[in-house]
């Protein structure tokens, strides 16, 4: 679908004001997909993906006429032949690889939990380097028998795949990471959070991910850009239908750990709000404003982050918060010859995420109907 700013952008393109419409394809993983027999929402107003992974340049341009008579331009480009993983649902066809007018304070991933970011887990007592766990649940994959609080796993790990017997419902829920091959679960009771005066709390003992040496300086940024967390609610048991009401998110940035002087996301996700019954990936946005700031904090000093999550107040081991990535998203530097000029949710017979396997060499294409009302 063609939307607003690209009607924009196509027009300055035709009159010779802008030098592309469609220079690069941005592949993206926030969006939940559609079954073939499903209506196409109208994203005409959308200005970027829900989650965006990465952004591959047009190769090759053409034009076709399709068996039902319409003509399209045909826009293709050549994924990454990487060693990571990527699970798609969304797809956007941009004027230019990148908004030049954001600078430094540009969209851009932060983090991807991958296995060179060396994150370390704290139990409670002192800090460990977790191993990749490549057995945690029983021979089906139904149900998780690990009994750490802390799990760092490969996105291809059986628990997430659906058995013949098809009682495994994870991967119908959507409970499988999109972003690389690492991850790493939080159990539900790994900590308590609760609020106070306006804040979280968190209680004595409480398990987290830590990763130091990490730059992460939002000083430029205005206070409407966005943090968008991509996660996923799994069950401890996938055969089961239990949803939680609710899972508490805490992401905190300082300098060498400081707890006096720090940035805080703080946020309460509901079923209600995300529809876990069916969809447990989630991207949850923050504008930058709604992040807590201690006196004194300053984004150039941040050095550290550390994330804490707990499902139903801390009190349910039923269910994990797994963190699949973590995205600035730019919405505020304007650009009259920049942006999204096309959008699309990913469509198919299984309403599944279309899979780019590690060291393959895959194509994407992007098609604009023209001519049609």
């Amino acid at each position: 679908m063609i939307t607003n700013t690209g009607r924009t952008i196509i027009a300055k393109y035709l009159l010779g004001y802008a030098p592309s419409y469609a220079s690069h394809i941005a592949i993206g993983c926030g969006s939940k997909p559609l079954l073939s027999t499903d209506s196409v929402p109208d994203s005409s107003e959308k200005t970027e993906l829900d989650f965006e992974m990465f952004r591959v340049p047009v190769t090759s341009r053409g034009f076709v006429t399709e068996s039902d008579g319409v003509s399209r331009v045909v826009l293709t480009a050549e994924l990454p032949s990487d060693d990571q993983k990527y699970e798609i649902t969304e797809v956007g066809i941009y004027s230019a690889a990148y908004n030049q007018t954001a600078g430094s304070a540009g969209s851009k991933m932060l983090v991807t939990f991958s296995d060179q970011e060396s994150w370390t887990s704290y139990n409670g007592s002192s800090y460990s380097d977790l191993q990749t766990q490549t057995s945690i649940s029983d021979d089906s994959g139904l149900i998780i028998t690990n009994t750490d609080k802390i799990i760092k796993l490969l996105s291809n790990n059986p628990i997430f795949n659906q058995n013949a017997a098809g009682t495994n419902k994870r991967a119908t829920r959507y409970e499988k990471p999109r972003v690389h091959n690492y991850n790493y679960m939080l159990r539900g009771d790994s900590s308590l959070l609760t609020t106070s005066g306006g804040r979280f709390t968190i209680s004595n003992g409480a398990n987290y991910i830590e990763k130091k040496n990490i730059s992460i300086d939002l000083s430029k940024n205005s206070s409407t850009d966005e943090l968008r967390i991509g996660l996923v609610l799994v069950n401890k048991d996938g055969s089961d239908n239990l949803v939680p009401d609710s899972a508490k998110v805490l992401i905190e940035f300082s300098k060498n750990g400081e707890s006096s002087t720090n940035a805080r996301v703080e946020a309460t996700l509901t079923k209600e709000e995300y529809g876990w019954a069916t969809n447990r990936y989630s991207v949850l946005s923050v504008p930058l404003s709604s992040i807590k700031m201690s006196s004194g904090f300053s984004w150039k000093s941040v050095n550290t982050i550390r994330i804490y999550s707990s499902v139903n107040d801390g009190l349910s081991s039923n269910f994990y918060v797994l963190f699949d990535a973590i995205r600035l998203e730019n919405t505020t530097s304007v650009n009259a010859l920049y942006g999204m000029t096309g959008y699309s949710v990913i469509q198919n017979a299984t309403g599944s995420p279309v899979t780019k396997e590690p060291n393959t060499t895959n194509f994407v294409e992007f098609r604009f109907g023209i001519g049609v009302a």
